[in-house]
Formats: C-alpha cells, sequence, structure tokens
C-alpha cells in the first residue's frame, strides 16, 4: 500500500477514497484499515492509500479535480453510487472469503505448496527405501560447494527430515497453513517467503552451529509469523481467529528450547530467524511502520509482547550456541 493524500477531516478522506474507487483505483483510509480507530491521531489527518501502489502517482494526479468537482451535485451522485458499489463488493468477498475459510482451499489451488510438500516427502521416502543413498549428501548446505556454483544447497535442506515424525509435524503445518496463505496471498509471495527464510535462516545457523540442521519449520514459522503480523496490521484476512495458531507457536517454540537443553538437536535459531523474516515480511508488505511505532509508544501490552518477542529471539540463539 502506499500513501497518496491527508485530509483533516475524515469525510473528506472517505469521499476521496470513493472517488478512487469510482475511477477504478482500489484504496482505503486509515480508518478502513483500523476499524476502531485507537491507533489513529486525527490531529496529523487521515490518509488515503492505495491498495496497489503502481497506482500512487495517478491517483495523486486525480486529486486536483477531485478538490475542484467535491461539492457538486454530480460528484456527489457519483460518489453515491460508488459507496454502494464498494459495500456490495464489500459484502461478496466477505461472503466468499467466509465460504473459502470454512471448507479450506483446494489443492489445486496452491501448487506452490503441494510443490514444497510433494518434495519433501518424495525424497524422504526415497532416502528411507535406500539407506545407502547419498541424496542427502547432495542437498545439504554446505558452503564451499555453494560457493562452486551448487545454489540450490541454500535452499534444499527445508526439504529434508530426520524422521517420520519430523517429517508428518512438518507436512501437516505446511499443509495447513500453506495452503490458506497461498490461497490469500499468492504463489509468488510464498515462494519469496520460503527463499527469504531459507537464505537468512541457513546462513546464521551455519554461522552459529555448523552444517546439522534439516527440515520445513524455518518456513513453518513464517508463515506463522506472517498470518500473525498481517492480521494484527490490519489486512483484512483473518486466517487466526483468536490467534489460537499463534498461541500454539509461541507454547511450541518455548517448548523446543527446553527439548534443546535435554539434548535434542532441534534447530531453535532457524525457528527464531523464520519467525522474525515472516513478522517482518508482513508488516513490509502492508506498510504500517507508522502505525506499529505509535502502538508501542502508546500500547502498554504491545510493548510488553514486543520486549517478549525480542526476548525469546535471541534466547534461541543462547540456547543453541551455548547450552
Amino acid at each position: 500500500m502506499r500513501k497518496v493524500a491527508t485530509f483533516a477531516k475524515k469525510e473528506l478522506a472517505d469521499r476521496f477514497a470513493l472517488f478512487l474507487s469510482s475511477k477504478g483505483i482500489e484504496s482505503a483510509t486509515d480508518f478502513d484499515l483500523d476499524e476502531s480507530g485507537a491507533s489513529i491521531d486525527q490531529k496529523e489527518g487521515i490518509r488515503v492509500w492505495v491498495t496497489d501502489g503502481r497506482y500512487r502517482d495517478q491517483a495523486r494526479g486525480l486529486l486536483p479535480d477531485f478538490m475542484q468537482t467535491k461539492d457538486s451535485a454530480t460528484s456527489m451522485a457519483e460518489l453515491q453510487r460508488a459507496r454502494q458499489a464498494k459495500e456490495a463488493s464489500l459484502q461478496q468477498e466477505r461472503s466468499v472469503h467466509t465460504q473459502r475459510i470454512a471448507v479450506g482451499s483446494t489443492p489445486q489451488e496452491a501448487p506452490g505448496t503441494l510443490f514444497l510438500l510433494a518434495t519433501a516427502v518424495v525424497i524422504f521416502l526415497f532416502v528411507s527405501a535406500s539407506r545407502a543413498s547419498r541424496l542427502e549428501i547432495h542437498l545439504m548446505f554446505i558452503p564451499q560447494l555453494i560457493l562452486q556454483g551448487e545454489v540450490w544447497r541454500i535452499f534444499t535442506p527445508m526439504v529434508l527430515h530426520t524422521d517420520f515424525l519430523h517429517i508428518l509435524f512438518n507436512a501437516y503445518w505446511l499443509y495447513r497453513l500453506g495452503m490458506d496463505f497461498e490461497w490469500n496471498f499468492g504463489t509468488a509471495r510464498l515462494l519469496k517467503l520460503a527463499g527469504t527464510v531459507a537464505v537468512i535462516s541457513h546462513t546464521l545457523f551455519y554461522l552459529a552451529i555448523g552444517p546439522s540442521f534439516l527440515g520445513a519449520s524455518g518456513l513453518i514459522y513464517a508463515l506463522v509469523g506472517y498470518i500473525w503480523a498481517a492480521q494484527w496490521a490490519g489486512s483484512g484476512v483473518h486466517l487466526d481467529p483468536d490467534y489460537q495458531q499463534s498461541r500454539f507457536f509461541l507454547i511450541w517454540f518455548v517448548i523446543s528450547m527446553v527439548l534443546k537443553i535435554a539434548g535434542m538437536p532441534v534447530a531453535n535459531i532457524i525457528h527464531a530467524v523464520g519467525a522474525m523474516v515472516g513478522i517482518l515480511a508482513a508488516f513490509y508488505s502492508y506498510l504500517r511502520i507508522h502505525w506499529i511505532r505509535k502502538e508501542l509508544e502508546q500500547n502498554a501490552t504491545t510493548r510488553r509482547n514486543a520486549a517478549i518477542g525480542v526476548g525469546l529471539f535471541f534466547a534461541a540463539f543462547v540456547v543453541d550456541m551455548f547450552l
């Protein structure tokens, strides 16, 4: 999203947003993004945003026309028609979205998720059936070979798994989270997120610990982090009602650190980095940095939760590196 203009009055901001909608440019005001208005300082004005940043210059070019005609009878009639069309569109979107969430996305609509899932399962079955296979060696993160041109090794540890329970847990959550994520945000965004998580988390874990990491848990935590942050930042998508999934993975994150202290091989750094990448990617996608800063300044609960999150992030590094 990109900011187009700021108005002193909410009514004028709403009318400009409708004016843009009548011209075929999808837009929203601060109040559309935060219906409660709790985080909006109206003294600073009400901002109007375009959903697709490619139309920002076009929208700004329409601002003088709007200001000249905003009070005319013809303009008011057009805005009323735009308002009715927008309300009808939103009602239809809510109905379709509710239905889709109820029945879940179909596999055909999530090719990225299916590709990652099928690759992981096929490799696991092949390696399990032929213990003499050296396939895993050709897929592990080895910087010297990556620098020699085997760049796939940056990404392929994500589809390797140690045992049946490991792949069963990851496959279940990748299917469940990946399908909903891909249907709502697109295949390209899923694959970009997976690639970013792989590059950052695998590199950091190698530098901190070494090449002993396997599994898709970094991507899973990234999906959880993205969905949580997008929902919290007011994206209009509600894939985690009451944040139940987020709470589960927060608890599992702590349990994983305890398991690591007990001697089990858990890559907590990859979990932490994956979650952080997902959260930051969502905040970047919705450009809510100003709103987040204001939340941190004004909301003690937000500051406490942020402190807990940062603490857990660094705790994962301490546990993996020193305990």
